[in-house]
């Protein structure tokens, strides 16, 4: 198995070694490839392909990790991108999600958690801690909140993607084949008119059908 690749950018030395310790102190495989103390620092000196998976703080002096959002977006890098933050207004994590970031967790999170949500990052899925009750109203396009009606499984479906289960893990807890699942989520994609599990869950809360 190929170590996840982790290119990191945060303007505190500590909070950087910290977050270090924390990604290496486990049995994931995991690696600490390129380090940066600001967004032209971050810039300039990361090599394109070299990184699985770009870890951000967002606010730093000058320009934020926001720019670095953008900038990566703009050139095509096909690097997933993670923020990791103290602290930061509603409207900055919600611009952040709209651009499309893979995830966004809390630097107060447990380092098991945090090597767990780069992880699934790498694979490819999406993830957001508790973070993500501060971003529901802030979603520069938000989607339909009501009159949509759902099926009974749907809406286990729906409150199962809320807690962050993946499609496989969905179709063992209802026993269902992943091919039915996936069917399941198109169509509930559909109804509502997104494109991701992020905008669903974000749905489910704004609607009440779950609740954090």
């Amino acid at each position: 198995m190929n170590k996840i690749r982790i290119a990191m950018v945060d303007d505190h030395l500590l909070c950087r070694i910290g977050i270090r310790q924390m990604l290496l102190s486990g049995d994931e495989a995991i690696e600490i490839v390129f380090e940066a103390s600001g967004v032209d620092e971050f810039l300039s000196g990361y090599v394109p392909g070299s990184a699985d998976v770009a870890l951000l703080d967002i606010i730093m002096p000058g320009r934020s990790g926001v720019d670095i959002v953008r900038e990566l977006k703009s050139r095509g890098d096909d690097i997933r991108i993670m923020m990791l933050s103290s602290e930061s207004s509603p409207e900055v994590i919600g611009e952040v999600v709209a651009l499309g970031v893979d995830g966004f967790v809390s630097k107060s999170i447990p380092a098991e958690e945090l090597r767990s949500a780069v992880t699934q990052v790498a694979m490819g899925l999406q993830y957001f801690g508790a973070d993500i009750s501060h971003i529901i109203s802030y979603v520069h396009k938000a989607k339909a909140e009501s009159g949509v009606a759902f099926s009974e499984r749907e809406l286990e479906i729906i409150s199962l993607c809320s807690k962050g289960l993946t499609v496989k893990e969905i179709a063992w807890n209802l026993n269902l084949g992943v091919g039915t699942v996936n069917t399941h989520k198109n169509n509930i994609f559909k109804k509502l008119g997104i494109n991701n599990s992020v905008e669903l869950v974000l749905y489910a809360l704004r609607t009440s059908i779950v609740t954090l």
